[in-house]
């Protein structure tokens, strides 16, 4: 399950999105810190720009974040 945010980042007007994963167990919680490590190493005009990753504690529930730049389509 994944709840999906449009912001702006004030300082320089980019147009981001925050993707938060909710993981019940760790393989779920695992796999959403995979695919936010593998596409923050990407630098392509096809593939969403990752700027930041972190973790939100919620009790026994794991959240994962991930702030990418906002594609359009």
């Amino acid at each position: 399950m994944a709840i999906v945010r449009r912001l702006k980042e004030p300082a320089d007007k980019m147009l981001l999105i925050v993707k938060i994963q909710k993981s019940f167990n760790q393989k779920e919680y695992m796999d959403a810190k995979e695919e936010a490590d593998k596409l923050k190493k990407y630098n392509h005009p096809n593939i969403v720009k990752v700027v930041e990753t972190f973790d939100i504690p919620a009790g026994h529930v794991k959240l994962h974040a991930i702030v990418m730049e906002y594609c359009n389509g």
